[in-house]
Formats: structure tokens, C-alpha cells, sequence
């Protein structure tokens, strides 16, 4: 059986909107986002290293506003007086994956986790909001490149095993014993997942269309648990 997750759009939330309205989870809230059961609760726990802004980047690229949600967004951070506090810069939909989101952005900024379970989002304080998004766009940027064909020396398995673990938690349901398919909206990313892959020992494929949204997909059980185990470890 293979599991095939589509990221949210802008047209899948509600028009209104929790972050026009919505305040921040408070802290023990937020916390409490990091628990659940099985395998998505140990990805989530897991321990953050030295490559925390690959996962933040991952997410942030499968799950940021887009079109006139980010237009708004922007106009928001740039109007200051009258804005939201905190302005959202992924929606998560699901606690867990809220949770190590703001604990893998602790070194940026102070993240926090907002909406209701089932319908999260993370925002970033309205005067660090451009600051995050440039710095997201050129963490984006250095992965990308180490990750490259043509890189003449690819990232190493710490790197490639931190966007692992963000990979399976955007595809909500991992499983060791099946098949890993997951779009992607930006093609670049499918493609480095598959070169991750290769590094950490694994194979992974995506399909051949040059434009619009990718698949990465793993068809070797066993190579979704060997990517699962270091991805928990």
C-alpha cells in the first residue's frame, strides 16, 4: 500500500483565517505539541543537531503561504500598527509537526504555535518576519546547492538525515514496512530528498516532470526503514 499526502493549499484553509484574529498557544500548549504516539511522536522528539534549519526550511518551503495569503501576510508585517503580533510563516495543520517546527527554529527566533489541533499554524514575532523569511530563503539556497548534482562534495549524512526526518513528518504517515510517496511543490526539493537519500544509503526516485509540483517516492520498504531508523535516532 503506498500513502500519497498533499500539501495544504491556500484554497484547502478557511477565508478567514485564524491568524487575522488568533493568539499564540500559550506555553505549556505549545509544548504539548511535541507528545503524541508512534513513530511521528519519536520524529518529533527527536534530538535537534546541528542541522535544525534544514527540517525548518523543508517545511517551510511544502507548507508557507502562498499567493494572496503571503501578499497579505507581507502587508501585514509591513504595516506594523494595527497587525497581529505574530504573523504565520507555515501551516502545519497537525500539533507534532508544529511542535519540532518551533523547536527546530529556537536558534532563529521565537516561534510559537497558534490555531487549534488539527488546524496549527506557526507564526514568528511581526518584527522578525521579514528577518525569518530571508533567512529561511538562504538556508533554502545552501541546501539546494549542497544537494546539487553538480555539488563536487554533497552534504553529509547529518544534513541529509535532518531533511529526512522533516520528509516524514509532512507525509504524516510513515510507515517501515510500506512504500513512501510525498508531493512536494517545489520541484528542487523532490530532488534533494533523492540525493539525501543516496548519502544516507538509500534509494529514492521522483518523477521526470520538469514543471509544478514533484513526488519523491521510496518503493524499498526496507529503505524506508533504514531512512526512518536515522531520521529517530
Amino acid at each position: 500500500m503506498t500513502i500519497a499526502i498533499t500539501p495544504p493549499s491556500p484554497v484547502a484553509h478557511p477565508s478567514h483565517r485564524s491568524w487575522l484574529a488568533g493568539q499564540p498557544l500559550r506555553t505549556e500548549d505549545a509544548a504539548r505539541c511535541s507528545g503524541g504516539p508512534g513513530v511521528l511522536s519519536a520524529l518529533a522528539q527527536a534530538a535537534v543537531g546541528g542541522h535544525a534549519l534544514a527540517e525548518a526550511t523543508l517545511a517551510w518551503q511544502h507548507l508557507r503561504p502562498r499567493g494572496d495569503e503571503a501578499a497579505q501576510i507581507t502587508g501585514a508585517a509591513n504595516r506594523g500598527v494595527g497587525a497581529p503580533a505574530h504573523l504565520p510563516i507555515a501551516f502545519t495543520g497537525g500539533d507534532l509537526l508544529a511542535g519540532r517546527l518551533v523547536r527546530v527554529l529556537t536558534g532563529l527566533t521565537w516561534a510559537v504555535v497558534a490555531g487549534w489541533p488539527g488546524d496549527c499554524w506557526v507564526g514568528v514575532p511581526r518584527s522578525d518576519y521579514h528577518r525569518v523569511q530571508r533567512a529561511l530563503s538562504g538556508t533554502w539556497r545552501r541546501y539546494r546547492q549542497d544537494f546539487a548534482k553538480t555539488a563536487a562534495a554533497p552534504a553529509g549524512p547529518w544534513a541529509a538525515t535532518a531533511l529526512w526526518r522533516m520528509a516524514f513528518l509532512l507525509h504524516g504517515h510513515p510507515d517501515a514496512a510500506e512504500a513512501f510517496r510525498l508531493r512536494l511543490p517545489d520541484p528542487d526539493a523532490a530532488d534533494m530528498l533523492c540525493r539525501a537519500a543516496h548519502v544516507l544509503g538509500a534509494t529514492a526516485t521522483t518523477d521526470p516532470r520538469p514543471r509544478g509540483r514533484r513526488t519523491v517516492m521510496i518503493c524499498d520498504s526496507a529503505d524506508v526503514r533504514r531512512l526512518l531508523t536515522a531520521a529517530i535516532a
